[in-house]
């Protein structure tokens, strides 16, 4: 019985409970395993955004003509795109957290502006490198090389 208690009581935080529950007082060594989840959420944050601004680039349909729209329509997606990931990411460290206090408050904040920048270097590079790597796709008119 007295084993059953104990594992319950050793409940693991994880990002999600600091963001959108009440954690309480959180151990060091959570904490630690918590700001290295901030760093994979804002990764993984830059590859589902490139995803969908592929998926956009390739829905916007080739225009015929002397001075065609389309590349154009497909950079400015590309760029929204970018801008919503990181004010959802911004928007998520400044808003939902308000249950942490002191340090830990301090310190989480600056590891979500190192996680903001970290998915918009890795969403624009990624995307800039994408789109010269495939200059003959939809995406490759993004920014194009002439």
């Amino acid at each position: 019985m007295n084993i059953i208690l104990l594992q319950a009581s050793r409940k693991s935080i994880h990002l999600w409970d600091v963001l959108f529950g009440d954690p309480g007082r959180i151990p060091r060594s959570a904490f630690e395993t918590i700001k290295t989840e901030v760093f994979i959420a804002g990764a993984l944050l830059a590859v589902l955004c490139l995803g969908i601004a592929w998926l956009i680039a390739n829905s916007i349909p080739y225009e015929a003509g002397k001075n065609p729209r389309d590349p154009f329509k497909r950079r400015m997606a590309f760029i929204i795109v970018g801008v919503v990931a990181i004010v959802l990411l911004f928007a998520m460290s400044s808003f939902s957290v308000t249950n942490l206090r002191g340090r830990q408050m301090e310190e989480f904040r600056q590891v979500m502006m190192y996680s903001i920048i970290i998915n918009a270097l890795i969403y624009f590079i990624v995307g800039f490198a994408l789109s010269k790597l495939l200059p003959r796709s939809k995406f490759g008119t993004i920014f194009p090389s002439k």
